[in-house]
């Protein structure tokens, strides 16, 4: 019986063992949220305790679901005992395509591999962004529902935003077998929603339908970087470089 009773002590250390050298070698994904609503980022983080499986994902993997938005990486190195042990950390800022149930799949590196992740995006509305406070909102909305075939349809863009932004590209609404053109120029104002001021960019566009029945038209989608609150700083609003990587589209409209 103390026989059989070393033997399970000697299994049991050999498994504690095994578990440390695959923790030692081992690669880890993590995210730093897993319920978001459309337009917010996510944080996807690799974490290397092996600088020789230290390789670039195929981030290919990603593309139906996710959008990349930026990409950075660390090392740590902590001497523990006289024993170094180091960690290296690539960090990928994602913001999904869609609402539902998203995964982020599985990630090979040599032969080890990371698990899934599920990711749960929801909508939200302009007033629940309005309340949520975000700091970047864009607000579309047409003069008709309802145009005949080749009419003129007024497609008006609002960018509300209460932080600073850079590095920005904002693209033009699309509208399949329709016309779409940008009129005048740009106007730019201050307002106020649920207490908090926001500058707003203004901007026209024409469309004109070249069929009839039931069309969507794609909102434009805002991608940049967003720094501090505008009011904490002395300029129009927009800045030269650095900040949180943001990616935000405006809400959808339908043409019957």
């Amino acid at each position: 019986m103390k026989h059989l009773t070393l033997t399970y002590t000697s299994l049991i250390f050999i498994l504690l063992l095994f578990s440390q050298l695959c923790l030692a070698a081992g690669i880890t994904a993590t995210v730093d949220t897993r319920r978001v609503t459309l337009g917010d980022t996510i944080n996807l983080t690799f974490t290397f305790t092996d600088a020789s499986q230290m390789t670039q994902p195929n981030l290919t993997l990603l593309k139906n679901n996710f959008e990349l938005l930026n990409t950075s990486s660390s090392t740590h190195v902590n001497v523990v005992n006289g024993t170094t042990h180091m960690q290296m950390k690539l960090v990928y800022t994602l913001v999904p395509i869609k609402q539902g149930r998203l995964t982020i799949p599985s990630f090979k590196f040599g032969r080890l591999s990371t698990q899934p992740i599920i990711i749960r995006v929801t909508a939200q509305s302009l007033n629940q962004a309005f309340l949520n406070n975000k700091p970047v909102i864009i607000k579309t909305s047409v003069n008709t529902h309802a145009p005949y075939v080749q009419q003129q349809v007024i497609y008006t863009v609002k960018l509300f935003y209460r932080k600073a932004i850079s590095n920005y590209v904002l693209t033009d609404p699309n509208l399949p077998n329709a016309m779409v053109l940008k009129i005048g120029t740009d106007r730019s104002y201050e307002t106020s929603r649920n207490q908090q001021r926001y500058k707003v960019l203004e901007r026209d566009y024409v469309v004109f339908p070249q069929k009839s029945g039931k069309q969507n038209i794609t909102p434009p989608v805002l991608t940049g970087f967003i720094g501090a609150d505008i009011q904490a700083r002395q300029f129009p609003g927009f800045m030269m470089g650095g900040g949180k990587p943001i990616r935000t589209i405006g809400n959808s409209i339908k043409l019957n």
